[in-house]
């Protein structure tokens, strides 16, 4: 089980990060803290490196997310790009 100062250390970094991007929204926060979770049970223990994990998969994640969004939108409109 993750020590919970831990937790909200590693929550506080990764929350200021997409703070200052802007989108900062409850869902994204909501995917960072499970993503931090993933993180430590695989092994990772210091807060600073479990927030920079999770950060990038979560960044990933919602790259992919904008992909498959673009993706949609061109199928369904095909003549607007």
């Amino acid at each position: 089980m993750m020590n919970t100062d831990d937790f909200n250390k590693a929550l506080k970094i990764g929350r200021h990060y997409f703070e200052m991007r802007g989108i900062a929204n409850y869902w994204t926060i909501r995917a960072l803290g499970e993503y931090i979770m993933k993180v430590y049970a695989e092994g990772e223990r210091p807060p600073l490196l479990v927030a920079n994990r999770a950060i990038v998969r979560l960044e990933n994640q919602l790259a992919l997310e904008e992909e498959l969004k673009r993706a949609d939108t061109a199928t369904k409109y095909p003549n607007t790009g």
